[in-house]
């Protein structure tokens, strides 16, 4: 941010306090909580996007936009998809504004068009270096992820976009309140939008001052464009894009794309500091007392009137209003006095170029302080890892286990891949990209968490036969009372069906491991692999419908999209089957069967799963709706699955290529620009 500012000609001072405060915003120091490394990599990038778009637009040079492509293809590979999708309109945004600056303002439309040329190379450049991050995924994406197949409908996009009095809140700390006290319409907050007291005003004062000022029109319009943007389904504008924007429809939360914003608003920031010079000493006063004096009756108002704003919370956001209402007014209070002392400070020395350490140094710590007071709460220490990953009761129990077999984890660690570090397979655990196919054979309806609840594993409570074809042997949970009268409607809701699977004939509690948590074994769990000698043709959207319908057995049959040619299935065949090698992209089963049969194995069916029956190719089906199945022929065989990469090779070797050519054109552009 600080290179960046200071390319823009914004004074070195002014730029190391914007670059601190664009360091400590929420759109970055917030998402440490929830884990999104994805998000902080992309946001703390755009600076550089924006450093080669505007570098490269004053003078044309070949530098500053294999720089571009380079900074760009990093962020494809950070990786977040929906963000730098997002980013790449923003910088079209800013290839639009140099370009009209070439062509009109400085009448030269040679310069312009090649300018436009160059970023379209750089575009191309950078897609092609992060070749092997997107184009190999994308057939999953597309075809086989619930947050990438498209078709969900408006609602859907809109879901998760940014509530006003969260906008509220990303100028005014605590506004709607922040992690537990957060009283808002959307469901949690576990991130926060706040950019800190100084970046409003600053802004303000830059658009009132400084407006002929061309990066200050431009950064405007960006920071209300992307706060449009966030707003979502809130405004009418995210309709007209959805309804014109390519690929726009594949993406929900709309929130997160208030970080181009929060980048906007602090480069007014610092533009706005810039503009309290000599000149604009008296009327910057001015404009300090009446922006502080502003806030603060605000904050007078809102303290004297606690029910002016109960019309805005949720029903059940309520008590949670009231019991932290304090914060509301406070969050306006806290605006003024930041803002008036940075005004003070501004006025006794800034402005009037006496630009010591000193001031900077205390204008510095307010935005510091400001910004880490509140964000420092979305940082949490954790143990090392080899003792927060140590092996618990429930590990070491299942452990002895040597079989193949699934968790499915209730009440259980249920959000982490901790059992995964530990080599047990699980049910549930967190993936980015779940398989849609995976999400509608459990039952979850709207959803891709993996929680207990009715409405995330319905299928499986209902019906035994799921747990059974997910092959989950044990089931982990804290022990449910037989009493749930004591528990709210909602709680009782969700904990009667799970219960009701547990009290299950032939679900029985086998442990209770560290005095909290009972593990029950399902014995009757069907295996990873096993053989069957008889199929039937469903077509797909008709499958789940007939899995959990009392007419099917899975030991029986197993169903399949289309007929199998010129393979004739034997009733009677009988046969054994042996895993033999098991990594997560090679499966390898040697099989003696008496007669022509389906083997069915229990994991994800993808399109990118190949099989070798000896040296011949065979298919790989998509059976039960979500799993596989391989036709095997009569006599001794050995099956191998294995994931097909050449997409991933041939990617790769784009990438590679591609990033040699950008490094090679960055070193011989900079010795010529030397």
């Amino acid at each position: 941010m600080y290179i960046f500012l200071v390319k823009i000609r914004v004074k070195k001072s002014t730029a190391l306090i914007v670059g601190i405060s664009y360091m400590f915003t929420g759109v970055i120091a917030s998402l440490a909580l929830s884990g999104h490394d994805g998000k902080v990599i992309v946001t703390s990038l755009v600076p550089g996007f924006f450093l080669a778009v505007f570098s490269g637009g004053t003078k044309n040079r070949l530098f500053w936009f294999f720089l571009g492509a380079l900074f760009l293809g990093m962020g494809i590979f950070a990786p977040h998809l929906q963000l730098m999708y997002f980013t790449y309109w923003a910088l079209f945004v800013a290839v639009l504004f140099i370009t009209y600056n070439w062509w009109v303002v400085k009448k030269s439309p040679g310069n312009a068009l090649k300018f436009l040329a160059l970023s379209v190379l750089t575009l191309v450049l950078s897609l092609f270096i992060g070749f092997v991050q997107y184009f190999p995924a994308l057939d999953y994406i597309r075809n086989f992820s619930p947050r990438g197949i498209g078709g969900k409908g408006y609602d859907y996009a809109i879901s998760w976009s940014l509530p006003p009095v969260d906008l509220i809140s990303a100028f005014f700390a605590k506004f709607s309140g922040v992690l537990d006290s957060y009283w808002g319409p959307n469901p949690f907050k576990i991130n926060s939008e706040y950019i800190g007291a100084l970046p409003l005003p600053f802004a303000l004062w830059a658009i009132l001052r400084n407006w002929k000022n061309s990066y200050v029109k431009f950064f405007t319009v960006l920071a209300l464009l992307y706060i449009l943007v966030a707003l979502g389904g809130n405004t009418p504008f995210y309709r007209i894009l959805y309804a014109i924007l390519p690929g726009i429809k594949s993406f929900r939360a709309p929130a997160m794309t208030f970080f181009v914003a929060a980048f906007a608003l602090n480069v007014l920031f610092a533009l706005g500091m810039d503009s309290t010079g000599d000149a604009h000493t008296k009327n910057f006063r001015k404009f300090v007392l009446t922006f502080s004096g502003l806030t603060l009756f605000i904050a007078l108002l809102l303290l004297m009137s606690k029910g002016l704003l109960q019309g805005l919370v949720p029903p059940d956001k309520l008590d949670v209003f009231r019991s932290n209402y304090n914060q509301v007014p406070f969050s306006f209070f806290r605006t003024s006095i930041l803002f008036g002392l940075t005004g003070y400070l501004v006025l006794r020395f800034i402005s009037k170029r006496q630009r010591t350490l000193l001031p900077i140094m205390a204008i510095s710590a307010i935005v510091a302080l400001d910004l880490w007071s509140l964000h420092s709460k979305f940082i949490k220490t954790l143990p090392p890892p080899d003792r927060y990953y140590a092996a618990d009761p429930v590990v070491r129990y299942l452990e002895k286990d040597k079989s193949i077999f699934r968790v499915l984890p209730l009440f259980y660690r249920i959000d982490e891949d901790y059992l995964m570090v530990h080599n047990i397979e699980s049910v549930g655990g967190h993936h980015p990209f779940p398989a849609q196919s995976f999400l509608e054979f459990i039952g979850a309806k709207n959803t891709v968490m993996f929680r207990p609840t009715p409405q995330s594993i319905g299928n499986i409570l209902k019906n035994r036969k799921i747990a059974d074809l997910l092959n989950a042997k044990y089931i982990v949970s804290q022990k449910i009372p037989d009493d749930l009268s004591r528990y709210p409607p909602d709680v009782r809701a969700n904990l009667l069906p799970i219960k009701g699977f547990l009290d299950n004939a032939g679900i029985e509690e086998v442990a209770v491991v560290g005095g909290k948590f009972s593990i029950y074994r399902n014995d009757s769990v069907l295996p990873r692999a096993f053989l069957v000698n008889s199929y039937k043709v469903i077509p797909y959207k008709d499958q789940m419908a007939y899995i959990l319908s009392d007419e099917f057995d899975p030991r029986r049959e197993v169903i399949l999209s289309d007929s199998l040619e010129n393979f004739e299935i034997d009733e009677n065949a009988s046969g054994t089957i042996e895993i033999v090698e098991r990594t997560p992209n090679r499966i390898v089963i040697d099989c003696q069967v008496s007669g022509n049969t389906i083997l069915y194995y229990g994991d994800v069916y993808y399109s990118r799963w190949k099989a070798r029956i000896d040296q011949s190719d065979a298919p790989v089906l998509r059976a039960n709706h979500t799993f596989r199945a391989i036709p095997i022929p009569k006599g001794k065989h050995r099956l191998v699955m294995y994931y097909d990469s050449k997409t991933a090779l041939m990617s790769l070797f784009v990438s590679l290529i591609t990033l040699l050519a950008v490094l090679t054109g960055l070193v011989l552009t900079y010795r010529r620009r030397n």
